[in-house]
């Protein structure tokens, strides 16, 4: 055999056919996904109905419990319930929070939002499956979607598994925004005010701001850009007003992100 020992072949041929087993797996393995079903809901129904829309995992490796929100504009679905998938035959439910009431909330819910955090005591599963379901009621609105957010689902070590994540919508849903609105500081002080930037039909950027006057009077915008995305649906930043000259003034308030600008307009006496 050319020099080469049977053990020597035998070595060989299993090695081949590791490595080959190994690529073939790595060719078809796919990437995890975390995703809200239906995709999308167009149909608007009657107000008051309830429609239900799926937190579902599919082509995961091994996991044994999630810590998910999911946000909706409460003007067009308001959250009424969750209802855990089959999964896990046994488990431990650590939040179960509707419209920042019930269990386990936390400074990222509210109006809008619903937050479920599983355990499994029943051991880890894998592959594809509806992890919770959420029931909502149809209010006025025309459109809104259906977004998760700080959404980890745990290996059996703890671990958040890195994964995809797909929102869904129901109804007509406008294409992302923010709006700007601005208020006196609490506690009041004169020449400080805050402005407020919320986000709008999933709106997911930065965005710049800036302040203009009248003569005579300085201003200053900190920081100048915020932040907004689908754990964060609105941001803040200070305005401070100076003046050497007392009087009343007027202040153009705009916000920039990419071909989105928008203005608001303070009249203030200082």
């Amino acid at each position: 055999m050319n020099g080469l020992s049977l053990f020597t072949v035998l070595a060989l041929l299993l090695a081949a056919s590791y490595l080959t087993a190994g690529v073939t797996a790595d060719a078809n393995s796919k990437s995890p996904v975390l995703s809200v079903q239906p995709h999308n809901h167009y149909r608007v129904l009657a107000l008051g109905s309830l429609v239900t829309f799926n937190v579902k995992v599919s082509d995961f490796p091994a996991f044994d419990g999630w810590d998910i929100y999911v946000r909706t504009n409460d003007s067009v679905l308001l959250p009424v319930s969750i209802k855990i998938g089959g999964l896990f035959s046994s488990y431990y439910n650590a939040t179960y929070c509707v419209n920042d009431n019930g269990f386990g909330c936390t400074i990222f819910d509210g109006p809008g939002v619903v937050h479920s955090s599983i355990a499994s005591l029943s051991g880890d599963v894998n592959g594809t499956g509806i992890l919770f379901s959420i029931i909502y009621q149809v209010q006025p609105g025309q459109g809104t979607p259906v977004v998760p957010f700080l959404d980890s689902v745990f290996d059996p070590l703890g671990v958040t598994i890195a994964h995809t994540t797909t929102a869904s919508s129901y109804g007509t849903v406008g294409p992302p925004d923010f709006t700007l609105s601005v208020h006196p500081y609490i506690p009041p002080l004169k020449g400080i005010y805050t402005i407020i930037v919320s986000s709008v039909n999933g709106f997911n950027r930065t965005v710049d701001l800036s302040a203009t006057s009248s003569p005579g009077l300085t201003l200053t915008v900190f920081p100048s850009t915020v932040s907004l995305g689908p754990a964060n649906i609105g941001d803040s930043a200070t305005l401070l007003l100076e003046t050497n000259n007392p009087g009343t003034y007027t202040v153009i308030i705009t916000g920039t992100s990419g071909s989105l600008i928008h203005s608001i307009t303070l009249t203030v006496t200082l």
